[in-house]
């Protein structure tokens, strides 16, 4: 769970210009850049690239999918501290779904998808931090299943305790021999 939320500092998105059949890198951001930043400002390169456009700034709104998705990653941390079971892989499992809603709504939600020249591609970050939720979600569930202080699963013998030690016999005495006395 702590890679995924380190892969919220790599980048997760970069936003390209495509103009006259050539491609331009614009900006890259991370999943925290998302959550952190006051502003997503496309205007300087749209104005770059056509300035018959009207300027767009996608920026100053409040991704909240993001947002929720490192809040789940942070809450699956400290539950998991406090050895709560369950809780974390169903956090795990929100945080995964969230990403991948990110990632699925980020032309819509910056209204990327109105301009036919702009694009953006998803990075590394996206796919490790997926990958890391989803990781931390089947660990921490087989954790609770098959580690230590899990019952016995069934269908499986248990190992019987060790066996008590016996007794050693002593050897058998000859019974006392009586002695005859002379009258």
């Amino acid at each position: 769970m702590i890679l995924a939320l380190v892969a919220f500092f790599m980048p997760f998105v970069t936003i390209s210009c495509n103009y006259n059949d050539k491609e331009e890198d614009i900006v890259t951001y991370s999943a925290m850049d998302m959550i952190t930043m006051d502003s997503y400002d496309a205007s300087d390169a749209e104005s770059a690239y056509s300035s018959a456009q009207e300027d767009k700034e996608f920026g100053g709104k409040f991704n909240l999918w993001i947002t929720g998705a490192f809040a789940a990653g942070v809450a699956s941390i400290v539950l998991v501290l406090r050895n709560k079971k369950t809780v974390p892989v169903v956090l795990d499992g929100v945080g995964a779904l969230l990403v991948i809603l990110t990632g699925a709504s980020f032309d819509s939600f910056y209204g990327l998808d109105e301009l036919n020249y702009i694009e953006s591609h998803l990075q590394s970050g996206f796919y490790f931090m997926l990958l890391m939720f989803l990781a931390a979600g089947v660990l921490q569930y087989l954790y609770e299943k098959h580690g230590p202080g899990s019952p016995v699963p069934t269908g499986t013998v248990p190992v019987p305790p060790p066996p008590a030690q016996i007794p050693q016999q002593q050897p058998p005495q000859a019974p006392p021999q009586e002695t005859q006395q002379s009258e």
